[in-house]
């Protein structure tokens, strides 16, 4: 399972690289600050799923890589909606 939980921190960091540009340019004021970088970092994230899913199964089994693929999915998708809302505050109260 060391695959899945270095799949998972590198999605992680992605998403917090990604976060970490965005509250940046919010707190600078930058008028660009749409979003975009976190959105793309999202879609690379979900872009990693079937690569994943085949190296897990690849490495242990089928079992293994469909438990191992959802638990990635949703730790994943729950941090990334949790700093899309912390962004969309830290926006909100800069207003």
């Amino acid at each position: 399972m060391i695959f899945t939980l270095l799949w998972g921190v590198a999605v992680a960091l992605l998403f917090g690289g990604a976060a970490a540009m965005e509250l940046g340019a919010i707190r600078r004021r930058i008028d660009g600050a749409n979003g975009l970088v976190f959105l793309v970092a999202g879609l690379l994230g979900l872009a990693t799923l079937p690569f994943g899913f085949v190296g897990l199964w690849w490495l242990h089994n089928l079992r293994t890589a469909v438990i191992g693929s959802a638990a990635v999915a949703l730790v994943t998708g729950a941090l990334w909606w949790a700093l899309l809302q912390a962004l969309d505050r830290a926006a909100r109260a800069q207003r």
